[in-house]
């Protein structure tokens, strides 16, 4: 009948993938990976955290199938495990001050003694590895770590937004613009003018995947246009296809 076989994905009742996205992307990616399993009948193990962490488990032989990195930096960490990286999104470096202060007026300010600065730790976080590199380039790092400045380290920078407008622990922290759409007015956010206060996302599918089509599909869903909508809504800048550059 003159019919021809084409290459595709072994046949599961129900397949079983894994996803390491940074903590900050599941801000824009949650729903729809969790409506595209929905969809596809396909469980997704899910690990969103720090990708300092996601990297270290990666280096220790855990191969997830689909990498959504909050930083380009942490793609190029593991790039010989997945096919080439594709830029999803970008957001800005931020501080995040409480609304009543005036201690902390821009990154200079961190250098003075006695503040409590939260700062993500940079072995387990992408941001924290970014924050380093930003203070070091704007010479203030050698002043923070001499004044003993930093009162709380975290693996994700949501944990510093809760610290400084639910606890009032922090004088200043600093954290992705995407972490700061529900501070109300209890924190407002102090931008940095320095190239490297930008984060671009990245996303690829794992080279050994067992599942390249439904990996693509995944793909798709995460760089369509409704995903674009949630990830503007939230305050990132979308970079798929080349609209944003930094």
């Amino acid at each position: 009948h003159h019919y021809e076989t084409v290459d595709g994905d072994p046949w599961a009742l129900t397949p079983k993938i894994t996803l390491f996205a940074g903590g900050l992307n599941s801000v824009g990616c949650k729903e729809i990976v969790d409506a595209f399993a929905a969809r596809e009948g396909v469980q997704i193990d899910r690990v969103y955290t720090g990708c300092g962490t996601l990297v270290g488990m990666m280096k220790g032989g855990q191969h997830p199938d689909m990498y959504f990195a909050c930083d380009t930096s942490y793609a190029t960490d593991v790039a010989d495990l997945f096919k080439p990286f594709k830029d999803v999104s970008q957001t800005r470096v931020v501080l995040l001050v409480p609304a009543e202060s005036d201690k902390v007026q821009s990154v200079a300010d961190l250098a003075k003694p006695g503040l409590r600065i939260g700062r993500c730790d940079p072995k387990l976080s992408a941001l924290g590895g970014l924050t380093e590199r930003l203070l070091k380039a704007m010479g203030v790092f050698e002043a923070i770590e001499q004044n003993g400045s930093t009162a709380v380290t975290a693996g994700t920078a949501d944990f510093l937004v809760a610290q400084l407008t639910e606890s009032g622990k922090l004088d200043a922290a600093i954290v992705y613009a995407a972490n700061c759409n529900y501070i109300g007015d209890k924190a407002r956010m102090i931008e940095i003018d320095h190239p490297l206060a930008i984060a671009v996302q990245p996303i690829s599918t794992s080279k050994e995947t067992k599942y390249p089509d439904l990996m693509q599909r995944l793909t798709d869903a995460i760089t369509s246009e409704q995903a674009k909508q949630k990830f503007e809504k939230v305050g990132f800048k979308w970079r798929f296809g080349g609209d944003a550059k930094p």
